[in-house]
């Protein structure tokens, strides 16, 4: 029997094998999720059964979604009993743990210590060894009005209450969930340690703050209160054996609120059976509690399940025609006869679920999407015998009640048909075929979304989500209680068009309003979430500015924002102008969209701020950063955020150690430019400026030396909207806003540091002089206005903006604007740090083409060059030769004295004057090599990854300001002014600082780090100058071609022939760990 097992097994023919032995099945799959988890996620999910008489032990065997690898995910020792289910999570998450069920371990009613907040309560009151013998008590919850408190509270805007409580075997845990019924803000601590936040401001209120906004409590009105959970890995750190802590402080919206309320709840998941606490609330319900394996399911791959001696026991298809809210499954339970089921049953028996015995395969369609002059005729073809085709033109999925396709369909407008074919058998409908017809349209230049949704998703009074709906205030801006404020997602098709027309992609999706007051305008922005439930990531480079990411789970169509009706583009061209300083923004690309056929106009296709955008344009992983805004935690949490920033603000600023403590905990160069631009901007909407603290995001990787990064985003704020003008000082705003906040407050601290100060403003003036200069301002403005010129008749026709003279006029507004705005930035920079004035600096090179200068932090491309500094401010001045040429001198001036032979000078300019950079021919020429690759460390000697460079010429070599990268443009390495490599010397660039050096201590001829990202399977290096010309490209890859020793083996890539590195056989592999910095 075993030997027949064992063929089966590689053969993979028969479906069943091994009948006798298949104890455990199988029982139903789902690989389009639609099963949420604790951590609020929805994931593919597998049930299995010990379809036998006899118990069995499921740590037995082991299951996998790859027949080649039978021990992929071991499944935990667990004894199940006959006709058991057991349910799993694919969700690649890996926890082979679950809770056999729920148990409250602190009730709402239980007996609370409390303190009513008429003062402070004292310090550490959240900790476990905090004296509350003072405090009163009584039964929770606690408040007033709603008849729904224990213990009413009354004339006061905060509450503080304690719960002391036992964890009786702490391994008994694997879960924890945490409950919160409140009105109308609260914080909660588990010993010390805070754990779920809202409507309160990211930092610790006072006893008197009232929350930041308002929410009602759900339980008295039959609601479910908000729900935070953990799993086993995250308790280590929160929960004690023994006694515990639960600590909670409430905080009314004001003083006049009708009510208050704090209902809390503690619940753990337990791994036994026994009952050791309370019964869970009648109303709790986390759902199925289910082991998680390490795989996810995709349809053509399948599910194999193995018993310990490695004997297929089970194997199941995963079909191609699976979609969202199918599973397929047995029935009955456990027996050999599979079905498709319409209603899944994860962790319950199938037996109340409609067996149907196929899918039917889609329709074909004779016409593909596309553009077309005059009327076309369309025709639809069944796949199987048993089909009956129906259809629809307005959008909506086609039922059995939707027009039977008879004859081909004309179509002489643009138009969407949706195709769907049903079945005189016993099987489900197909998949929905959707084709869009632009029959007659313009070509505007630009990709193009064509959107397919049912009508009653936009357009139904109680559900749609376009209209104001039963609750809206219709008489006030901008209609709140509208259906377009609600967050809600409506299941939609796309099909997206480069601007060549070409149909690259056709996804499903769920669509929502997106935005903030903006939801009030006609043409309303969307929100594009491409969930792995449907038909998962668009996978095409949508924004040709960040071409390295090229898959995208979501994205915004923003029509314009709070500009929508005026320039269109105000953000997205603020985000434009600043690409090329160092801080994150939200890339940019114009398109039309049609909705179900109609033009619904242009809109701005922008990234969203989340932890997928986080790990497209930084190379991190998504599940291990924190990612905060104003308001609290989006990802991850905000302890290291606190104590980052509590840090530096306890660090005098006049401390030596002051600037490099920062620096190590926050992204210093990111950091001047996001406050640079957000104040250059006057963006009036951000930092608590005029209300809450909008608009602020900042994120850090779970890393060893991660440092915080702001992203810059919704400017529309900026250039003098709600009234303001270019004359009012951001800068001082920004370290005094109405909100006063920790970002505010370290801000101020940091520019009380010299050095900090001194390179706040000397970048500012860099920025000033080049991205901001009029010049530069206008071209991107206008490139951007010639974009989408051609759509904008008719986005103006269809939404009834007043003019095209209007638009042209509102982006004129803006380039006036600046005019003004580059002249109060540098007064404002001369007043808030009591600076002695402008002063007019001109660069020249001599001979002309000899070289260049960098100054501050920029490398002027044309000379002469005039720019704006500050008496007051020392700046750096540094001569740097262009290959052929050797710096000589400077020529004289009423500054230099003495300084006229130093390549690079740092002194205050206080007048204006020239420097002008002498250079002398020295008859070199270029031979500059990439000498050795390290782009795979073996495990033992990772010194990370890194590239050697090599000076081959007999004249040293200025490559400072040249730039690295991996020829995607994403996170380019600069590298530092006054960089050389000597005549025959080395050179090597690390990414890796802490990793290199353990490995090559004795190498001191290196620079670093890098951030752009090198694969361990190939990938480009490109170097190029100042000007932006390619010096050296190299593509490696680690095929059979290619030296093997360099791919993870401990060995690296070493250039043999540099007439052509991109051929496998013009290098070799280097000796163990490489040889960085000196010749093999």
């Amino acid at each position: 029997m075993h030997w027949i097992c064992r063929i089966s097994l590689f053969a993979l023919i028969l479906l069943w094998t091994c009948p006798a032995l298949a104890q455990l099945k199988v029982n139903e799959f789902s690989a389009h999720k639609g099963t949420q988890d604790l951590d609020g996620e929805e994931h593919d999910w597998i049930e299995l059964i010990n379809y036998s008489s006899q118990v069995i032990n499921l740590g037995d065997y082991t299951i996998t979604d790859n027949p080649n690898n039978p021990t992929k995910w071991a499944l935990p020792s667990e004894t199940v009993n006959p006709m058991e289910l057991i349910p799993i999570f694919a969700s690649s998450l890996d926890r082979s743990y679950r809770a056999r069920h729920w148990e409250t371990i602190v009730m709402d009613s239980d007996i609370w210590k409390y303190f009513p907040g008429t003062e402070d309560p004292g310090i550490g009151w959240t900790s476990p060894a905090f004296n509350d013998s003072s405090w009163d008590e009584g039964p929770g919850g606690f408040g007033f009005g709603d008849d729904d408190d224990g213990t009413v509270v009354t004339d006061v805007v905060s509450i503080f209450m304690r719960n002391q409580f036992t964890v009786e075997d702490i391994n008994d845990i694997n879960l924890m969930s945490f409950h919160a019924d409140f009105d109308d803000g609260f914080i909660a601590y588990l010993n010390g340690v805070e754990i779920a936040r809202e409507n309160l401001e990211p930092f610790a209120p006072d006893y008197n703050d009232p929350a930041s906004g308002s929410h009602e409590s759900q339980l008295y009105q039959g609601g479910i209160p908000n729900t935070y959970a953990w799993v086993k890995d995250d308790l280590e750190d929160l929960l004690l054996q023994g006694s515990n802590t639960l600590a909670i402080q409430l905080h009314n919206s004001s003083a006049f609120s009708a009510d208050m309320t704090g209902r809390f709840f503690l619940s753990v998941g337990m791994n036994t059976d026994n009952i050791t606490y309370q019964e869970t609330p009648e109303w709790f319900n986390l759902g199925p509690s289910a082991y998680h394996s390490n795989f996810k399911l995709s349809p053509g791959e399948g599910v194999y399940l193995f018993d310990s001696d490695q004997n297929l026991v089970d194997q199941i298809e995963v079909s191609e025609l699976l979609s969202t809210g199918i599973s397929h499954g047995r029935s009955p339970d456990g027996t050999n006869n599979w079905c498709y089921f319409d209603s899944p049953s994860f962790g319950s028996y199938n037996e109340a679920s409609v067996c149907y015995a196929e899918i039917e395969p889609i329709p074909g369609v004779s016409l593909e999407s596309g553009w077309y002059q005059g009327m076309q005729t369309v025709g639809a073809v069944s796949s199987s015998p048993t089909q009956l085709i129906r259809y629809t033109t307005n959008g909506d999925l086609p039922t059995e009640s939707s027009p039977l396709y008879t004859q081909p369909l004309t179509v002489d407008n643009t138009s969407v048909l949706s195709f769907r074919a049903f079945s005189t058998a016993n099987n489900l409908p197909s998949p929905v075929v959707d084709r869009t017809y632009f029959i007659g349209e313009e070509n505007y230049q630009v990709s193009t979304l064509s959107i397919i949704t049912d009508s009653l998703n936009l357009w139904d009074w109680n559900t749609g989500i376009y209209v104001y709906g039963p609750n809206a205030d219709t008489q006030n801006y901008p209609y709140f209680g509208s259906n377009f404020w609600e967050p809600w997602s409506k299941w939609s098709r796309l099909e997206y068009f480069d601007e060549g027309q070409n149909k690259i992609a056709e996804e499903q999706f769920d669509l929502e309003i997106h935005g903030g007051w903006s939801r009030a305008e006609a043409q309303k922005s969307f929100r594009i979430d491409l969930k792995s439930k449907y038909t998962g990531r668009l996978e095409h480079p949508l924004i040709s500015h960040k071409p390295w990411v090229t898959d995208y789970n979501n994205f915004n169509l923003r029509a314009g924002g709070q500009h929508v009706w005026t320039s269109k583009i105000q953000d997205a061209f603020f985000n434009r102008l600043i690409k090329d300083t160092h801080t994150d923004r939200m890339g940019y690309e114009p398109c039309v969209m049609y909705m179900n056929g109609d033009f619904w106009g242009l809109y701005g296709i922008r990234e969203k701020i989340d932890e997928t955008y986080l790990e497209s344009n930084h190379n991190v992983d998504p599940d291990a950063l924190d990612l905060l805004n104003g308001f609290g935690v989006l990802a991850g949490n905000d302890e290291t955020y606190y104590s980052d920033f509590e840090a530096i603000l306890g660090i005098p600023a006049s401390s030596g150690l002051f600037y490099d403590q920062a620096n190590a905990k926050i992204d210093l160069k990111a950091y001047k430019d996001y406050f640079i631009a957000e104040t250059y901007f006057q963006n009036v909407d951000w930092l608590g400026l005029a209300w809450g603290v909008n608009n602020v995001k900042l994120w850090r990787p779970h890393e060893t030396g991660a440092r915080w990064r702001y992203v810059l985003y919704d400017t529309d704020g900026g250039f003098g909207a709600f009234f303001w003008n270019p004359w009012q000082n951001y800068i001082d705003y920004a370290q005094d806003p109405g909100v006063p906040n920790l970002h505010s407050d370290l801000f101020t601290h940091m520019l009380q540091n010299e050095q900090f100060k001194c390179e706040f403003i000397n970048r500012y003036a860099d920025l000033c002089n080049t991205i901001f200069t009029q010049e530069n301002f206008d071209d991107v403005l206008w490139g951007m206005q010639d974009d989408i010129d051609a759509a904008m008749p008719d986005n103006i026709a269809t939404w009834g903006m007043s003019t095209y003279q209007a638009w042209i006029d509102a982006l004129s507004a803006l380039s006036d604007y600046n005019d003004v705005r580059l002249n109060s930035a540098r007064s404002h920079l001369n007043t808030s740090f009591a600076l002695d004035g402008q002063v007019d600096v001109t660069l020249n090179v001599v001979p002309e083409n000899a070289g260049r200068i960098h100054i501050s932090t920029i490398s002027p491309d044309q000379y002469p060059w005039e720019g704006v500094y500050f008496d007051g401010c020392p700046v750096t001045i540094t001569a740097i030769a262009n290959p052929g040429y050797s710096f000589d001198h400077w020529e004289m001036n009423d500054l230099l004295a003495g300084l006229e032979n130093d390549q690079s000078v740092t002194l205050n300019i206080s007048q204006d004057d020239l420097f002008e950079a002498v250079f002398t021919p020295n008859n070199s020429s270029l031979d500059l090599r990439l000498s050795e690759i390290n782009y795979h460390s073996h495990d033992d000697l990772n010194s990370g990854k890194w590239i050697e460079l090599h000076n081959s010429s007999s004249q040293s070599l200025d490559i400072g300001t040249w730039t690295m990268g991996n020829g995607t443009g994403q996170l380019e390495f600069e590298i530092p002014a006054s960089t050389s490599i000597p005549a025959g010397g080395r050179l090597v660039v690390v990414n890796d600082e802490e990793l290199f050096t353990a490995i090559h201590s004795d190498v001191e001829n290196y620079i670093g780090e890098f951030s752009f990202p090198l694969s361990n399977s190939g990938d480009q290096i490109l170097l190029k100058d100042s000007w932006g010309n390619t010096v050296l490209s190299a593509n490696y890859n680690d095929n059979a071609e290619w030296p093997q020793g360099a791919d993870g083996m401990g060995r690296t890539l070493e250039l043999t022939n540099p007439s052509n590195y991109d051929a496998p056989d013009s290098w070799k592999d280097g000796c163990m760990g490489g040889s960085p910095g000196a010749g093999y």
